[in-house]
């Protein structure tokens, strides 16, 4: 969806990106299923007579649909509610915010697996004055980038809204 966005594409050109990443999940999902499961038939569901194993599935299923469902109500709930109580402006700002205070979390989320492995592999080999010091490594990383990058957004926070907004919302 977001390359779509960059490459000026519409409405449509987004929801087709994100209809072509659906429909990829579901082959993805649909393969997993033959392999682990060669007993199951999809050509026609008036074949399928085994539902103990229907039900087997679609526990699991519902549980993990629930995942994606309380991450949709976080993120969307707190839109809506902004947007019934505050208007569309503060929608704007709420998603530019969030995005930006996401970033942090999300730059941290894909350095700490890089770390992880060594962390691992000395835990394994039963070194733990390794693991102290990458577990140092690791705190004084994230603390650094964390406080720096609090500090740019606190300070040029409103800039960088202006920017994003090209000046169509005003700031007091």
């Amino acid at each position: 969806g977001g390359i779509a966005l960059i490459l000026k594409g519409g409405f449509i050109a987004v929801s087709g990106a994100y209809l072509a990443v659906f429909i990829l999940f579901v082959g993805f999902v649909y393969r997993d299923v033959r392999l682990r499961y060669p007993d199951i038939k999809f050509k026609e569901a008036r074949e399928y007579t085994d539902k103990k194993l229907a039900r087997s599935l679609l526990v699991p299923g519902v549980v993990f649909l629930l995942i994606p469902l309380a991450q949709f109500i976080k993120i969307q709930g707190s839109v809506m509610l902004a947007g019934s109580v505050f208007g569309g402006a503060v929608v704007a700002l709420l998603g530019i915010h969030r995005t930006l205070a996401n970033l942090i979390p999300r730059f941290i989320s894909m350095l700490l697996p890089a770390m992880q492995h060594e962390v691992t592999a000395s835990m394994e080999r039963q070194n733990m004055r390794k693991v102290q010091d990458a577990h140092s490594i690791i705190i004084k990383v994230v603390l650094t980038i964390s406080v720096s990058a609090a500090v740019f957004l606190f300070t040029t926070g409103q800039d960088l809204l202006k920017i994003w907004t090209s000046g169509k919302i005003e700031f007091y």
